[in-house]
């Protein structure tokens, strides 16, 4: 059986690099448009949590969380909790002042 822990390194390390430049990226709009950050930050990961959930890619969607959760209560259930978790990101986002992390 194949676990998690077996993954190429280069595949988590391309991961880990892509995951950097999109939250650098999202730094940086912010910065040049002088919207304030938690509201692009939580929007784009509510944009990037309801791609994820889209797209199903393996890196995602075979996480041991979230297969954990397909197994408790089926593919499709998942996917809905996933994109009303987006939206409630992109949603606070848009429309709230919730600051992102710690101050």
């Amino acid at each position: 059986m194949r676990d998690d822990r077996d993954a190429a390194p280069a595949s988590r390390i391309l991961t880990l690099v892509i995951t950097l430049a999109v939250v650098a990226g999202l730094f940086l709009f912010a910065a040049v448009t002088g919207l304030p950050r938690d509201r692009v930050l939580y929007t784009g990961l509510g944009a990037g949590l309801g791609l994820a959930t889209l797209s199903r890619p393996a890196w995602f969607w075979e996480h041991p969380r979230a297969r954990w959760l397909r197994a408790l209560i089926g593919d499709e259930a998942t996917a809905l909790f996933y994109l009303a978790v987006a939206a409630l990101c992109v949603w606070i986002g848009v429309f709230t002042r919730i600051p992102f992390g710690r101050r």
